[in-house]
């Protein structure tokens, strides 16, 4: 079994970071930055840079989603008879999809994080083959 410079597995280091990304993007983003700054493995580098994608990628579409509230404000606003004409329905909606959205994120971090804990990898096209052209 191959060891990190901490002294722990490669796996175990791959399965806390895609956990860490679950709760703290900042502890993600400094755990990512020394694995690649002092780590030589190439598929701990890999798995770093692999979670940073899908948590940098799930906060993206929360915040495309979340435009959906802004504009329900702003055509709330734009209408004299709030009365007459009510657009609670699409923050309805915002909320229902940023929900769904987090939970899928969830799913997605603890099962690459128990599949990286076995040495494991899931291919996920966009983000691996952008990986693979650039570490």
């Amino acid at each position: 079994m191959e060891t990190t410079k901490l002294g722990i597995s490669v796996g175990l280091m791959a399965a806390g970071l895609y956990f860490v990304g679950l709760f703290n993007f900042l502890a993600l983003l400094v755990a990512s930055g020394y694995i690649l700054l002092f780590e030589t493995n190439q598929q701990l580098k890999r798995y770093a840079v692999k979670a940073l994608c899908i948590v940098v990628g799930f906060a993206l579409l929360s915040q495309v989603i979340s435009l959906g509230s802004y504009l329900s404000n702003i055509l709330s606003n734009a209408f004299v008879w709030p009365d007459l004409v009510s657009f609670s329905w699409l923050n309805r909606i915002v909320s229902i999809l940023t929900g769904a959205l987090r939970i899928v994120e969830v799913i997605v971090l603890l099962f690459l994080g128990f599949k990286a804990l076995v040495h494991g990898d899931v291919k996920v096209s966009g983000i691996d083959d952008t990986i693979d052209k650039h570490l």
